[in-house]
């Protein structure tokens, strides 16, 4: 399967290479010089993120959903594994499952509601 992977994803960086070139001739190729191609050249890349800030707040503003989403995601598949590995506690342990469900939902409400009555701005 690795094999097609490389090769469909081969094809596409041709087609990509071939269609920069003609959009952007030269200087296109200057830059193909410089950049790797397969893999990134991490140096500078310090620099670059000490220029850059990061706001909590927007990203809670932003992506409040896929957040949510993401939150429920992993506590469900953990759910699940401990069901499968822990069977005999699992019951124990459901209560604390869903009171971190329920905080999520809550959250997720809160920050919804706070959004879009402009309560919360970035």
């Amino acid at each position: 399967m690795f094999p097609v992977f490389v090769f469909i994803y081969q094809s596409i960086i041709i087609a990509e290479e071939d269609f920069l070139n003609k959009k952007f001739g030269q200087e296109y190729l200057e830059y193909k010089r410089r950049v790797p191609r397969w893999l990134p050249n991490l140096k500078g890349i310090k620099r670059t993120f000490q220029s850059m800030n990061f706001n909590f707040k927007r990203v809670l503003l932003k992506e409040y959903t896929t957040t949510f989403i993401a939150l429920l995601a992993a506590t469900l598949l953990i759910m699940k594994l401990y069901y499968y590995f822990y069977p005999s506690t699992f019951i124990s342990r459901l209560p604390y499952f869903i009171i971190i469900i329920a905080l999520l939902i809550i959250a997720y409400f809160i920050i919804r509601y706070m959004k879009k009555s402009h309560k919360l701005t970035s």
